[in-house]
Order: C-alpha cells, then sequence, then structure tokens
C-alpha cells in the first residue's frame, strides 16, 4: 500500500512538474531536489538554460513516462545521458557549424559481429557506458519453439472452383500483410469495433456457393485491478488490437500493437474518472493461430515498432526498429529480444551487428519466422539508426532509411541536401547482412526501388540548398534547386558498386519525383510541378540506362499500376492551377522510343455541386482514396481488367442565408460511401470505363458516425472473390454478388450490427 501511495505522490509530482516546464521555471528546478531538477542539473548550468530551452522540453516529456517505468523495473531514476549530438539544417539563420559534421555520406557502411557476450559488453560499456545483464547464447542457430500445436494445423482451407482474390502486392510471390485475405473458401478480414478500444477478425466460409460467417477472434480493453485506496483503484490497462493479417495453407497470423499502462481512477458518481499513467509500453506482437479452427497456437512478443512484414512461402519476416533504454542505478542496457509465451529470448551474441559511425542508441531488429509443421525463428539485430521502410525481393530485403542533410563545406559557401541509406540483407538461406550504399536524395516509397538479378535500381528525389559561408557561421540564402536521379548498383565481391546514373533529364526545374514503377528493364517515372511528364526509361542496360522517351499532360500520378505487359494504369491527381479532381490514366509502354497517352483520362471531380432550390445547394466533396497511400487498398484483377476502389463522400447542403452568404445545414448534410468498379479496353477511344456495382452507395447516417471515426472509415472496405462470387466486406456487413460477365447482380447480406 506504501508503494501504491508512493506512485500517486510521484504522479502529481511529475505532471506538475511537466506542468512548470517554461524557460522561467526551469532555473527554479534546477535548484530544487525534485527527481526533475537533479536531472536538469546534470545536463545544464543556468547559463545555458535559454540555449537548451527546447531540448528540455522534449526531455520533461520523455521523463514523465521513463520516471515511472524506470521505477518499475528497480532500476531508480533516468539520468540525463552524458553525451548530446544535435545535427542542424540551413533551415535556421545564423547557425554555428559543427565542423564534424560536414563530409560526404557515399562511403558505404562496414559491419562486424560479436564474438563473445564479454566483447558486446565491453563494445557497448565504451560507446554508451552501458553494462549488460542480459544472457546471450555463444552459439549460433534457430530457435524452436514449443507451440500448442491443434489437430487440425494440418489441413489446409478447401479449394474452391476457380481462383481467388490476392492482395495488390508489389513484388511476385511476396507478400504484403492486409486487413483481409482470402485462401480457398475461407476469407479473414479485421474489422475495427464500435469503439476505438475493440477489434474483430471474422472468418467467412463460403459452402455452396453461400458465404456464412463461421468464426471470430474478438479483442477489446482489458483492466486489472492492482490496488486501491479509498475511492482511489491503480489499475493495469491493456490494449491489443489488430492491424493485418496473412493466411498460409496451415495458420491465421495476427499482427497485433499492444498498449499497456498503469494508470489512477477514482469512482464519483458511479462513473471512472482516469489520471496519469506510467509504466507504460508499446510491443508488436504476432499470434498464430490454426487456420481451421482458430485455435491459437503460440504467441510471439517482439521487441520495439514494426516498420513492415514480408511472407515469402511459408516463411514470415518481421522488420522492427528498437531503441535501448538505459537507467541509472545499474546502467542497465536493455538487448532487443522476443518473447514466446512467458519465455524470454534473447539474441544470439553473433546475431548482433555493429556498423561504423554509429551511436548504439538504435537497433534494427529482423524475425525469420518459419511456419512450417514446427514454428522456428532466427533472428538479426543491428546497431544502426532506424529505418522508415523496407523493400523485399525474394532474395533479399532492403532496409531504407531517408534522413536529414548532408552539410558539405564549398569554398565561401554551404551545400545542403538530403540523403538515404540503404542497408541490404540476403534471405535466401539464413538471414546475413550483405552490407550497404547511400544514394543523394530521399527514397520516398518502397515503390522507388528495384532487385533484377544482381542489379539494384534506386530512384531519388531531393532538393539542394546553398547558403552563405564565413566567419564558421552559415547564412541562408534563397538558392536551392531539385534534382531527381535514377541510380543502378551492382552487388560485387568488394560490396555494391555504382554502375549506371541518371542524374539529368528527370523533370524540368523545380520538379520533384511523384511515382515510380519498375516492370522488367523498363521504369516509368512521374515528376510534378505544373504539369505531368512521364518518362519512360530504358534500363535493360545496367551500365548505360537511357531516358528514351516522355510524354507531357496536365496532374499527375501517384501510383503506377502495371497492365498486362505494355500497358500502365497511372492513378493521380488532375490539376488546373489547383487539383481538381482523382484521374485514371492508361498509357501504353510497347515502344520505348514513343511513350503515350491511350485515349481520355477518365475523371472523378473532387466535388460536384447540384441546385436543389431558389438559393439552396447540395455539394458532394470527396476525399482521397485510401490507395493512393496503400496500394494494397485497390482491388486488381489483371486477368479480367477490372478494379476497384471505395470513395467517401460528404454531401453538404448550403443554403442562402439572406445576407449574400450561403451557410451550412448540418441536419440536412449527409456522409455516403461509394464502392467504384473500373473496366479496361485498351482498344477504345475511352480506355477507362465505369461499370456498375449493383448496390455501391451507402449512407453513413444510419449510425452515429461522430462518435468513432475508424468505424466509419471501415465501411466498404475491401472487395474480394472467390471465383465468381464477389463480396464487399465492410465493418457491419458482407454484400454478397454473382458476376455474369462484367455485370454484377447482388445476392445476400450478412450483418454483424
Amino acid at each position: 500500500m506504501e508503494d501504491f501511495e508512493k506512485k500517486i505522490r510521484d504522479s502529481k509530482e511529475c505532471i506538475e512538474e511537466s506542468n512548470a516546464s517554461n524557460s522561467k521555471n526551469i532555473y527554479k528546478m534546477a535548484k530544487s531536489n525534485s527527481p526533475m531538477g537533479k536531472s536538469i542539473k546534470k545536463a545544464f548550468t543556468h547559463k545555458l538554460v535559454i540555449k537548451y530551452a527546447i531540448f528540455v522540453l522534449a526531455f520533461l516529456l520523455m521523463f514523465t513516462g521513463g520516471f515511472f517505468l524506470s521505477k518499475a523495473l528497480n532500476k531508480g531514476s533516468i539520468e540525463v545521458r552524458e553525451k548530446i549530438i544535435y545535427r542542424s539544417t540551413v533551415d535556421n539563420n545564423n547557425i554555428t557549424i559543427n565542423y564534424d559534421d560536414i563530409g560526404e555520406t557515399t562511403t558505404p557502411l562496414s559491419f562486424s559481429s560479436f564474438n563473445s557476450q564479454e566483447e558486446l559488453v565491453s563494445y557497448l560499456a565504451d560507446n554508451r557506458g552501458a553494462k549488460s545483464t542480459a544472457n546471450g547464447d555463444e552459439s549460433a542457430g534457430w530457435y524452436s519453439l514449443p507451440t500448442a500445436q491443434s489437430e487440425a494445423a494440418s489441413s489446409s482451407p478447401k479449394d474452391s472452383n476457380g481462383s481467388s482474390y490476392q492482395t495488390n502486392t508489389q513484388v511476385e510471390n511476396v507478400d504484403e500483410a492486409d486487413i483481409v485475405k482470402v485462401k480457398g473458401n475461407h476469407i479473414f478480414y479485421i474489422a475495427s469495433g464500435i469503439n476505438s478500444n475493440s477489434a474483430t477478425c471474422y472468418m467467412y466460409t463460403e459452402e455452396d456457393d453461400e458465404l456464412k460467417l463461421s468464426k471470430e477472434i474478438e479483442f477489446s480493453e482489458q483492466i486489472d485491478l492492482i490496488d486501491t485506496k479509498d475511492n482511489y483503484e491503480l489499475v493495469q490497462i491493456t490494449r491489443m488490437t489488430p492491424a493485418d493479417l496473412y493466411v498460409t495453407d496451415k495458420y491465421l497470423v495476427l499482427r497485433i500493437n499492444k498498449y499497456e499502462y498503469k494508470g489512477t481512477r477514482y469512482l464519483k458518481d458511479s462513473k471512472y474518472y482516469y489520471y496519469g499513467s506510467y509504466d507504460y509500453g508499446y510491443t508488436c506482437l504476432f499470434q498464430i493461430y490454426d487456420v481451421e479452427t482458430l485455435d491459437l497456437v503460440t504467441t510471439i512478443d517482439t521487441a520495439g515498432t514494426n516498420v513492415s512484414t514480408r511472407l515469402i512461402d511459408n516463411t514470415l519476416y518481421i522488420v522492427n526498429n528498437y531503441r535501448d533504454y538505459m537507467y541509472n542505478d545499474n546502467a542497465f542496457y536493455f538487448y532487443p529480444y522476443f518473447y514466446v509465451g512467458d519465455k524470454i529470448y534473447y539474441p544470439y551474441v553473433n546475431n548482433i551487428y555493429c556498423c561504423d559511425g554509429n551511436e548504439t542508441k538504435t537497433y534494427v531488429s529482423i524475425y525469420k519466422v518459419t511456419l512450417g509443421d514446427e514454428i522456428s525463428i532466427e533472428d538479426l539485430h543491428i546497431l544502426t539508426p532506424t529505418v522508415n521502410n523496407i523493400y523485399s525481393s525474394m532474395k533479399n530485403i532492403y532496409l531504407i532509411r531517408s534522413y536529414g542533410n548532408t552539410v558539405i563545406k564549398e569554398e565561401d559557401y554551404v551545400s545542403s541536401y538530403s540523403n538515404s541509406r540503404v542497408v541490404v540483407v540476403n534471405i535466401e538461406d539464413a538471414l546475413t547482412l550483405s552490407g550497404s550504399f547511400d544514394v543523394r536524395g530521399k527514397i520516398s516509397d518502397k515503390y522507388w526501388i528495384d532487385e533484377k538479378d544482381e542489379c539494384i535500381r534506386v530512384v531519388t528525389t531531393g532538393t539542394e540548398t546553398k547558403s552563405y559561408f564565413f566567419d564558421q557561421k552559415y547564412y541562408y540564402k534563397a538558392e536551392s534547386s531539385v534534382f531527381n536521379v535514377l541510380t543502378i548498383f551492382k552487388k560485387t565481391e568488394e560490396g555494391f558498386i555504382e554502375t549506371g546514373l541518371i542524374k539529368e533529364g528527370l523533370g524540368k526545374p523545380g520538379e520533384t519525383v511523384r511515382s515510380v514503377r519498375f516492370n522488367g528493364d523498363v521504369v516509368t517515372i512521374v515528376t510534378f510541378k505544373n504539369t505531368d511528364p512521364i518518362y519512360y526509361v530504358d534500363i535493360s542496360d545496367p551500365e548505360n540506362p537511357v531516358i528514351t522517351s516522355s510524354l507531357e499532360i496536365t496532374g499527375y500520378s501517384v501510383y503506377q499500376h502495371p497492365y498486362k505487359d505494355n500497358y500502365v494504369i497511372g492513378f493521380g491527381h488532375e490539376t488546373e492551377g489547383l487539383e481538381v479532381g482523382f484521374k485514371i490514366t492508361l498509357f501504353d509502354v510497347s515502344d520505348k522510343n514513343n511513350i503515350k497517352q491511350v485515349g481520355e483520362s477518365l475523371l472523378i471531380p473532387n466535388y460536384v455541386t447540384t441546385k436543389v432550390g431558389d438559393n439552396a445547394y447540395y455539394r458532394m466533396s470527396y476525399s482521397t482514396p485510401e490507395f493512393f497511400s496503400n496500394p494494397k487498398a485497390l482491388f486488381v484483377d489483371n486477368e479480367l481488367g477490372i478494379f476497384g476502389f471505395r470513395l467517401k463522400g460528404t454531401d453538404q447542403y448550403y443554403y442562402d442565408s439572406g445576407n449574400g452568404r450561403y451557410d451550412y445545414d448540418y441536419q440536412k448534410s449527409k456522409n455516403v460511401m461509394k464502392y467504384l468498379m473500373f473496366k479496361v479496353d485498351e482498344t477504345s477511344d475511352e480506355p477507362i470505363k465505369m461499370i456498375t456495382l449493383a448496390m455501391e452507395t451507402q449512407l453513413l447516417n444510419d449510425i452515429d458516425y461522430n462518435t468513432n471515426y475508424n468505424y466509419v472509415r471501415g465501411l466498404f472496405e475491401r472487395l474480394v472473390f472467390i471465383g465468381n462470387n464477389y463480396y464487399l466486406i465492410s465493418t457491419t456487413r458482407v454484400n454478397s454478388f454473382k458476376r455474369d460477365d462484367f455485370t454484377f447482380i447482388k445476392g445476400n447480406t450478412i450483418n454483424m450490427d
């Protein structure tokens, strides 16, 4: 009970000190003996308070959570790190340059593994003053996991007549996680709940040409009572929210975001009021279920924040960013880890690599999970800065990090531009580090990198800014230029060698890259500022990539989808000064010397205004389609030449208020969700034609859509098919359709309300 009372007091004290985080109070706190004051004394003197005020604000935010986390682990209070490294950009005036930060970043990283736990601990101590208490295994190999395998796990979903829907992914045979998957006659779908603290994974089964809800897994917030005092309660709150899934012949794999924390609440008028939180943590779980029975087989709890995953055959690859945590009393260094059930696994020591120039703040952790009759895990951990995204082929995973400005001193000015770093991990047999390479500019999307044979092709975009330099300071001058680059690397015994480069001709002045799509020996690149040039680049010769043709039209594409062998469909925005709608365009790329548009583009206006009276109007405004940023949300059947996506609109009612201004009437306005279907006909002057789905509009007014955004977002989530049966899946229902040629006839509806 005394410990519980102390937590409440500390929570209040910490909140009060956080609220006092202005520059006038920092000096007072530094003189005090409070935990915050002691930390400030170690980091600052009163002469440096104003200079480092921004840092203190960030530190205070970190302290409020970390303070209690450290107590829970009995590691003492957090100490200010001894070494703080700042890296400034040229966006500010009169910044003193740190000459140690100036230099090119084109030298590939070198990696080295550790031979023993003592060597690793010594490295960490030398670099961070940290000591390890984790138990590492000296041998290398696989972790074989104990699994509660059900008897039905050896069975497979029944095969249906005809093909079934597959997620729209970047690389053939490299599956990406999604909220909907189809396997045999089963459909698996993650639905958001009525409130943000609940969700459900549904399994639908098609039998005798009819879809039925067969099983479900529910997730809801769990609150456990720890202690009580008067009307106060200390509780442990756990939220597990499924994010996406995979399906194999044997298993359903759910990626789950787990958030848990301790909080204090009190009861008043039969209602709980919550305040304060500590001992909080985010983890990424992977729960593996039997695909037929949905019995839980095993749970893998991985360290850090998930970046992305891939499934190749029956092997799951997990890439996480993980930041270390240091505590004052014991200088405890927290290894990356994973749990299976209640058992914790630390990495094999020689599966941890350091890279040169690293501050050892963060790991990138890769887990290779084999989903066979037995489930086993191999792991690899790299002491390197966090990554933003990944690209995966059948042979390699590319860890992509686009980071801040590289600053180079050139005579009387300073040049600054962004860079990207790519670390390559071979996955053919075991997880093996192959090396790294740097490229000038940002790799803004996974579609901007591609592998063929031993060549890696990368497109980047960026801005180079030049500033005057004198008296060891640089001053901003509005002199900047946009650059767009295609770089080709080849893997050799010496590492990744640059073999081909295009740094001129991709885009007019000021145009940045908006979308990229590789397709064999061709890459099409869209740049934009005022118009949309699309470039055809022949990359069949890795030593001599050539821009062979280009086409200039209005608007720009944000996603490109290869269609058949000789076409690309561009999805993006139409512009007339401002964005006026969504545009779908078919391009013919059969002749590398003459890329051309096929027929007319199809335009979906951003908004449509309808007059409903002398002084009243409806204006339907459409939100940007989800698949513009998440191509997995685009339904595609290349064989039939059809695709589809949902479109959310707000039908706003305006009327003349009598003062020459139109006012908005909430009562008469409504929200709608449409699912639009299209057919591609490359022989027509209108190559993209809209076809009708029998039930394409759903009013959102039939639910209290203001209570939960995710609930609204879940309506018309995905369209999938099994054979000729199509299913439009939403949070609350599934509408079935029978396809007859290109006509969709509505069937039954399954309601989950």
